[in-house]
């Protein structure tokens, strides 16, 4: 027998507000909009004419051989195994809806052919076809054999933009997407899409300011409910690349008492000398932005980095600065463990974790003795040759019960006087008193995280784009960084085993599992994207309240003149010759 070809079908991402007729089908027939002839489809504002010639097509109509493979019973559980992708639970399909409440589907082309093959006038048979295509919308026309004909739009418009795009766009870049990932899967999945320029106008006009508008209005309640304490803040930057050549440096500050970020600063390179003073610009920035606002910062504890000592000592003495002890904790493990590699120096590796800790206890048990610190800290070099007393007249003796016998460290040989160097560094002396004795900048390291989600370092972005999704970081840090710890049904808390990456495989820890992550900070953010538009219905109207706005500083290629593409094509040149066969 003949094997008939199988066909591939195309599935179109629709937005259907049916109501119920009498032939069974649930569609938005009965109160479909106005029939649109062919000027008035083509008619848009000026302003948007360039994004329907991007985004608009004409399609064929639905292909009538095509016959969908069946499947079998097991198959079908397999795919309704999971509770989150079958709801057998029925609820009425309302056209009357809040856009922001509203649900889309991806409606395959030979389900929409199949619901629009009867008239909904006169039960008659139809045909349908796609009269016009503009990105994620398609408008249907359907005509029967009596001569009826109707249009039929897969999701509603404002103005001339479908709203589909404004909830589309905003998915992208409220979850952290990126715009050419998303495309490439729409793409594989045949499901139409807007243009990258599209999204790029969409981003630009309505997404970015309706994010930083967010940001501000929730930033001014932090600030607010702040007023009149003593803050204690952390403070880190973070670089949108590793090395020297990082275009951005982000700081941020965080109230360690709340666990909020209270503001974020993103410094361009070409805005200070070279991306070295990033750091202090942000933090600059930053301190004063919340001394404007009426904050009263007491102590701030940071990294050791060179120029923010040195500012903070000079400019800010009456606000103590602390340095986080997991930053010296892993600086003075990584010297170790270089120090451990030289000739006759193994033995120091089995002493890095000691020291690690010590470093720790030293801040937890001094409070704000500075120079008990330091005698605590020198100890270690009589604890490591088994000499437990005699450190100092602060300090006299060490205060841990018997030990077991380990690997010491002989007095005048190679391998102490190398462990030595590193514990009684001059520069780390002078740091040792600044030891934060509670406050720990840890919450700032899972800050950076979710910003390696929103902002990877991978990815380049312009001053806009990483300024917004820096906001974003911190929408989704405030709501969710202080999450309860999760329990089961049984009441008990819940834990998980993980194998730090630090340990090597080593060493198991235990960390306690939160609850779940919530998301209300993008319905807020879909409000306002929304009522941006409302406010701005056009291109042209939402640029010129942009161009409005402070512009961002200028980018790194205008120090330099333009250069002649054509000239770079005739002087492009290769170290290798390539032999035609």
């Amino acid at each position: 027998m003949t094997l008939k070809p199988k066909q591939r079908t195309r599935r179109i991402q629709t937005c259907i507000l049916p109501t119920s007729v009498s032939v069974g089908v649930q569609c938005e027939l009965l109160v479909a909009p106005p029939i649109l002839s062919t000027t008035q489809v083509d008619a848009a504002t000026s302003d948007e004419e360039e994004e329907e010639e991007e985004d608009s097509d004409v399609l064929c109509n639905a292909d009538s051989d095509y016959e969908p493979e069946s499947e079998s019973e097991s198959e079908d559980s397999e795919t309704c195994d999971s509770d989150t992708e079958m709801d057998d639970k029925a609820w009425e399909l309302n056209s009357d809806i809040d856009p922001l409440e509203e649900k889309h589907f991806i409606v395959s082309q030979s389900c929409l052919a199949s619901l629009f093959s009867v008239c909904n006038c006169c039960l008659s048979s139809a045909t349908a076809s796609v009269v016009f295509q503009k990105g994620m919308m398609i408008v249907v026309k359907v005509c029967c054999t009596r001569g009826h004909e109707y249009l039929w739009h897969s999701q509603p418009q404002h103005g001339t933009m479908p709203r589909g795009h404004l909830t589309c766009a905003g998915a992208i870049l409220f979850s952290g997407s990126s715009i050419s990932n998303i495309l490439t899967l729409f793409h594989h999945m045949k499901v139409p899409m807007f243009s990258v320029r599209t999204y790029l106008k969409l981003q630009k006009f309505y997404l970015i300011p309706s994010v930083k508008c967010v940001w501000q209005d929730q930033q001014s309640s932090l600030l607010q409910s702040v007023q009149n304490t003593d803050l204690v803040l952390g403070g880190d930057a973070r670089c949108d690349s590793p090395g020297h050549t990082a275009k951005y440096g982000t700081y941020t500050l965080l109230d360690l008492q709340c666990k909020k970020i209270l503001d974020i600063q993103l410094v361009q390179s070409n805005e200070v000398k070279n991306s070295f003073w990033m750091e202090l610009e942000g933090l600059k920035r930053a301190i004063h932005y919340l001394e404007s606002k009426g904050c009263v910062i007491t102590e701030l504890v940071t990294d050791r980095h060179v120029s923010v000592k040195k500012y903070m000592r000079d400019e800010n003495k009456e606000k103590k600065h602390f340095f986080d002890v997991w930053h010296m904790a892993k600086g003075i493990g990584k010297k170790l463990e270089i120090a451990s590699k030289k000739s006759g120096c193994s033995d120091i590796h089995q002493w890095i974790k000691s020291a690690s800790n010590h470093m720790y206890w030293v801040a937890a048990s001094s409070g704000d003795d500075n120079e008990i610190k330091v005698d605590k800290w020198l100890s270690l070099l009589n604890h490591v040759r088994d000499q437990h007393s005699g450190h100092s007249v602060n300090f006299p003796e060490c205060i841990h019960g018997p030990l077991e016998e380990k690997l010491w460290l002989a007095n005048g040989t190679k391998v102490f006087k190398v462990f030595e160097d590193v514990i009684a560094n001059k520069a780390l002396l002078r740091d040792i008193p600044q030891l934060s004795p509670v406050y720990q900048t840890y919450a700032l390291e899972v800050f950076h995280s979710v910003v390696n989600r929103f902002a990877p370092k991978s990815t380049h972005f312009f001053h806009s784009a990483m300024l917004t999704r820096m906001y974003l970081s911190a929408l989704h840090y405030n709501e969710n960084g202080n999450r309860p710890q999760d329990v089961t049904l049984d009441g008990e808390l819940k834990w998980q085993i993980c194998y730090p990456k630090a340990k090597k495989g080593e060493q198991a820890v235990v960390k306690p599992v939160k609850s779940r992550v919530t998301y209300d900070y993008v319905d807020s953010l879909c409000r306002a994207v929304f009522e941006r538009r409302i406010n701005f219905p056009s291109y042209i109207l939402a640029k010129r309240d942009v161009e409005a706005s402070p512009s961002a500083p200028k980018p790194l290629t205008a120090a330099f003149p333009a250069a002649d593409k054509k000239e770079l094509v005739l002087n492009r040149k290769s170290r290798f010759v390539v032999r035609l066969v």
